[in-house]
């Protein structure tokens, strides 16, 4: 071939074709080089967004051991029979999370709805707090308090407020008292969190209503 391209357009013409033959393949080698270092780049670029992603999540794990991440805590009741539940019955607390919980205080406050007035609004009396601590799931008291409702009164409202470095859990507690003279009990815990504009958004947390509540069409939860 390359005989023939001499005899049929000269020398001349046939360096010209050899130079365009060897820029082509030299093109295609840097052209395959390029690629080969642009997948090289890629990779690398992968390898250090994942080493960054890892690094994130180690830090956010060892933060939350510390502030106690999305872990939470509510009030539980320690008695109840196939009465009910009786006047008097110790509390303790539930642990919800792989994270502990620190500087925990618990407040209960007797909750009264004010509707004499022109707007209604809501009235807190405190009647326990303590300081507890430290609480994790396998560490928190078996009782913390002693809880006694009112003989003279056939429904009853309190609101729990714990108090942790992660923030704030608000359980709101609605007692009935049955025929019987027992309770029956409806509960809502629930917190505020930020939110991307760095408004609070409510988060239910568990609600628990009684089969044998007897007020389930009057239940009006707080949200403060």
């Amino acid at each position: 071939m390359i005989k023939l391209l001499k005899s049929k357009f000269g020398v001349a013409a046939f360096l010209i074709f050899l130079g365009g033959l060897i820029s082509a393949v030299g093109a295609l080698i840097a052209a395959k080089e390029a690629i080969d270092d642009k997948l090289a780049i890629e990779k690398k670029n992968e390898e250090i967004i994942t080493l960054t992603k890892e690094n994130a999540k180690l830090s956010k794990e060892a933060l939350d051991q510390i502030t106690g991440g999305e872990s939470w805590t509510y009030l539980t009741i320690g008695v109840r029979t196939t009465k009910g539940i009786p006047n008097e019955f110790g509390i303790s607390c539930n642990v919800v999370g792989s994270n502990p919980l620190y500087d925990v205080t618990i407040e209960i406050s007797e909750l009264t709805h004010k509707t004499n007035l022109p707007t209604n609004s809501t009235e807190l009396k405190s009647i326990f707090l303590k300081d507890l601590g430290t609480l994790t799931k396998s560490l928190y008291p078996d009782m913390i308090g002693i809880l006694k409702l009112p003989n003279d009164k056939s429904r009853i409202e309190y609101l729990s407020r714990l108090k942790m470095r992660n923030g704030v859990v608000n359980q709101h507690l609605i007692f009935v008292k049955k025929e019987n003279g027992h309770w029956t009990m409806a509960t809502k815990v629930y917190r505020f969190k930020q939110a991307d504009n760095n408004a609070f958004k409510k988060e239910d947390l568990y609600t628990l209503i009684d089969e044998d509540f007897t007020d389930k069409d009057n239940i009006k939860w707080i949200e403060f």
